[in-house]
């Protein structure tokens, strides 16, 4: 997520909690290990008071790019069987599955 959101891939704990589906708790946890392993920094956040960011640290950064790339041969493999107009109707279906989720939530 911290990725996604682009440079200076820094997040507040809130949004990743909203982003990523789960608790206040879920993401402290896990932002914490993060933190131990190097990589995220946890800072201050400014606009809300008692807000923290979460930020990628070098390692962190160079560590989500190998995963992506592992992710996405993965799932070129997975979808090496459809054909194009398979693959277009996955996208718009997964599309709309997509929003709908983002609606409810």
């Amino acid at each position: 997520m911290l990725r996604r959101s682009g440079a200076p891939y820094t997040l507040s704990t809130r949004e990743l909690s909203h982003r990523a589906l789960v608790t206040a708790g879920a993401i402290s946890q896990r932002v914490a290990k993060a933190e131990r392993e190097g990589l995220v920094v946890r800072t201050a956040g400014t606009a809300v008071p008692r807000s923290v960011l979460v930020g990628l640290t070098p390692a962190g950064h160079e560590l989500v790019e190998r995963s992506v790339d592992a992710v996405l041969g993965r799932e070129a493999e997975l979808v090496g069987s459809l054909s194009v107009q398979e693959r277009d109707t996955l996208v718009a279906l997964l599309d709309k599955l997509s929003e709908d989720v983002r609606r409810r939530v």
